[in-house]
């Protein structure tokens, strides 16, 4: 298409999308820019360079490009969509709400966006909230695993283990690559002080995913569970190295270095969380004091 047509923007955007899949960033992000300059007011030019910016580790870059998709398609649930996510993954999570019910209004039967509203809810502690939107979600479609295994995941948060265990085991019926069924049914494994049968979950969790994070965070909580520190600090920074900006992983290396007796590390890893959690913790002093996050 792009022999016949050179100035036609879909045909830019599409490249810019096939070249990310296949981890060209670069020409992703060159292909992204023709796109805006034959047609800058289509969002998908804007958006593609927004991607290939984050994938190129310019995050601070990114979120200008996906402002300006919503500025030239204020009606574009993608655009909203997106930014919504970008605001979650730097917490700017109040945001990330305002985005994703704006694309809500504009498209509200998108089972993703009642799914990733959800988390974010989740993220502040707003359980009830995030229960409903969930539910909203199913209404649309009862065999959406993630929103089947979301329920599984607010229950277990609410102790609600039986429960947890029925919408995990639903979410994995209807999709059985939902590798958080084997961390949710681990947590549940961990509560019950069943370590061993956790241990052996966690892995099946990383032989289907081995770079989510959030399995080798309760992997490092099962070594600590089972008296081990060292091997717990290293798991903790292994999932703080997948993913940076999750708070509680900083929140577990902060208060694992001040048990160690290191009170530099325990101090920056704390001013961290804190910063990018304020509304989960009030300062680095109170989240020492008194974080909890292993089973009692």
């Amino acid at each position: 298409m792009l022999d016949r047509n050179p100035t036609f923007p879909r045909a830019h955007s599409n490249l810019s999308q096939v070249l990310r899949r296949k981890g060209e960033m670069d020409n992703a992000l060159i292909e992204a820019e023709k796109a805006i300059e034959v047609e800058p007011t289509l969002a998908r030019g804007y958006l593609n360079k927004a991607w290939s910016l984050i994938e190129l580790k310019r995050v601070d870059e990114a979120q200008v490009w996906f402002e300006k998709a919503i500025a030239v398609e204020p009606d574009n649930e993608i655009g909203h969509l997106n930014l919504a996510d970008h605001y979650r993954r730097i917490r700017q999570l109040d945001l990330a709400v305002k985005h994703y019910r704006l694309a809500l209004d504009i498209k509200p039967n998108l089972s993703r966006i009642y799914a990733n509203l959800a988390g974010t809810l989740g993220d502040l502690g707003r359980w009830n909230e995030a229960e409903t939107v969930t539910q909203k979600a199913l209404s649309f479609n009862p065999k959406d695993g993630i929103a089947l295994g979301y329920i599984g995941y607010i229950a277990l948060h609410r102790g609600q283990y039986e429960r947890a265990r029925k919408y995990y085991d639903a979410a994995f019926a209807v999709d059985p690559t939902y590798f958080r069924y084997y961390i949710g049914h681990a947590r549940i494994a961990m509560y019950e002080k069943r370590l061993d049968d956790a241990q052996n979950l966690l892995n099946q969790a990383i032989k289907a995913n081995p770079r989510w994070w959030d399995t080798y965070k309760f992997q490092g909580d099962l070594a600590l569970l089972r008296g081990d520190r060292d091997s717990a600090m290293k798991l903790y920074e292994q999932s703080n190295k997948l993913n940076s900006n999750a708070p509680d992983v900083l929140a577990r290396i902060a208060w694992l270095a001040q048990a160690q007796g290191n009170q530099v590390m325990a101090q920056e890893y704390s001013q961290k969380a804190v910063k990018l959690a304020p509304y989960i913790f009030s300062d680095e002093s109170e989240l020492l004091k008194n974080f909890r996050f292993l089973p009692e």
